[in-house]
């Protein structure tokens, strides 16, 4: 199997196959999916792991991480499942999975996003964006590596647990982030994101009320907002920022560093660069559906190479 640690990322999957496992949903693509998935050799130590760390482990062929979600969020087994799932992180984080790139520490429920990345609603996966018409007429979609509550039982209300979340032709439902809670406007469209704690509000069209910890802010199209450490500043839209609603990723000026570190929220695996070639400057739209392809042209457009030990294993250093 050679020296190859997991990282959080295989453990949290490993830990997603065994959520649909107990659910009891697995189907026969699920089973090959899963058979693919545990070739990889870091894919493998993760699953052998949390099998001695869970009692609840069972060495079945038949689990996905992406149909983990699905089994989650199922309409008829929302509650249920989501309980199963609380019951089965109460377990493994009592015992303490280890993942590299810790230190050896034991991955904990307190882990971001893992715990919200499971017990949220709807989630998106490393690479997977998602659209979805709501209930009040407006249409959602979520950025990679995104989760959000829908609740509209009572007063219309989606709550963004973690990633980015663009909300168009907005109806009656407000969003909450943490502390925070947005009322848009009939027919507004706004971009909200919610990553290391940092908490942005981006208005397209329209206008919108924001409560950032209490204080009531107002902003209209191409205002922004953006909370973090306890202070909130105004700003103006950065469009390229945004540009991943069109599938794409816009570097402007950025540095190499900069670009890579937005780029691996798409890529699972390792993506990194050396210290001497981090602050080239990079300009471009490039397509998000293709990672790949991405690494090669920047590799044509600036004087550095691809070191890869595998599809998941990427470095960049100078020519």
């Amino acid at each position: 199997m050679g020296n190859v640690e997991p990282n959080e990322q295989h453990v949290a999957e490993a830990i997603e196959w065994l959520v649909l496992f107990e659910a009891g949903t697995q189907s026969l693509e699920d089973q090959r999916a899963f058979a693919r998935w545990q070739k990889h050799p870091a894919h493998q130590i993760a699953w052998q792991r949390l099998g001695r760390a869970s009692r609840h482990f069972d060495p079945v062929h038949g689990l996905s991480g992406q149909q983990a979600m699905r089994s989650v969020q199922s309409a008829d087994q929302l509650i249920q499942s989501k309980r199963k799932t609380l019951k089965i992180l109460l377990s493994i984080g009592g015992v303490g999975v280890l993942a590299a790139g810790t230190g050896g520490a034991g991955l904990s429920l307190g882990s971001q996003p893992l715990y919200d990345r499971l017990m949220a609603d709807v989630t998106t996966a490393i690479g997977e964006q998602k659209r979805q018409v709501l209930l009040d007429g407006s249409s959602m979609m979520l950025n990679t590596q995104s989760g959000i509550d829908i609740d509209f039982d009572a007063t219309p209300e989606l709550s963004l647990r973690y990633g980015d979340v663009y909300i168009r032709q907005s109806g009656s439902a407000r969003l909450r982030v943490d502390r925070h809670l947005i009322s848009p406007s009939n027919q507004s469209s706004f971009v909200v994101s919610y990553r290391d704690a940092i908490c942005q509000v981006h208005v397209l069209k329209g206008s919108l009320r924001c409560w950032m910890n209490g204080v009531m802010y107002e902003l209209q199209a191409h205002q922004s907002l953006r909370h973090q450490n306890g202070r909130t500043q105004r700003a103006v839209t950065n469009l390229n920022a945004l540009s991943w609603r069109q599938g794409i990723l816009t570097a402007e000026r950025m540095t190499l560093g900069q670009f890579l570190q937005e780029l691996n929220r798409y890529r699972p695996g390792y993506l990194s660069c050396s210290d001497e070639i981090a602050p080239l400057v990079l300009t471009g739209s490039f397509p998000i559906k293709n990672t790949d392809a991405i690494l090669a042209n920047v590799c044509r457009t600036l004087p550095i190479k691809q070191q890869r030990i595998s599809p998941y294993w990427v470095r960049l250093t100078s020519v």
